[in-house]
């Protein structure tokens, strides 16, 4: 079965759409697999807007929808190759998958998606961190190797994020390949 079969994309703009977990994940083991055999790196990015339940208590579901929207937006236009997959990862949460991306490029993708957002200027009445709708990204990158999962590259991910949000939002961390927040 095909990445694309798993489930229709939600493309708020015809060139931008935006995969479900569902075909994440599928894509995710199966780009795993491949980089593993040739030896490439690979990359996760988790964007996360900041404080989205509080934009979505205050706000409403029309303008969360439109929030969402133009995140999804920042993040397509941003993330171009041919086998990246954006993805609805969680409530508030997009999933990047870069193939043959390592830490430098992947860091220079996270940073110019956290630009691109900040470039929205979408007023966020509830956010601590700004006056703006703000995104913290969190990133992963590795050579797969034998003995490690497509799991742990999206577990290295989650630690990313979680550091940023601990430590301010509004801000970019990437897991170097040796585990540690750079």
């Amino acid at each position: 079965m095909s990445v694309a079969m798993l489930a229709a994309p939600w493309c708020p703009h015809s060139a931008n759409c935006v995969q479900s977990r569902r075909a994440f994940d599928a894509a995710l083991t199966a780009e795993w697999k491949q980089h593993q055999e040739l030896g490439n790196p690979l990359a996760v990015l988790l964007v996360e807007i900041d404080f989205f339940t509080q934009f979505e208590d205050t706000c409403g579901s029309e303008s969360t929808a439109e929030c969402r929207e133009a995140v999804a937006q920042a993040i397509t236009e941003t993330v171009r190759g041919p086998r990246d997959v954006v993805a609805s990862f969680a409530r508030g949460v997009f999933a990047v998958l870069l193939a043959e991306t390592d830490e430098p490029q992947a860091r220079r993708l996270a940073d110019e998606i956290w630009l691109q957002a900040d470039a929205l200027v979408l007023h966020h009445p509830r956010s601590p961190v700004s006056s703006y709708v703000t995104v913290t990204v969190g990133a992963a990158t590795c050579v797969p190797a034998a003995g490690a999962t497509a799991a742990d590259l999206l577990a290295d991910a989650q630690a990313a994020l979680a550091h940023a949000c601990q430590h301010g939002r509004d801000q970019v961390v990437v897991l170097a390949p040796a585990g540690n927040p750079a």
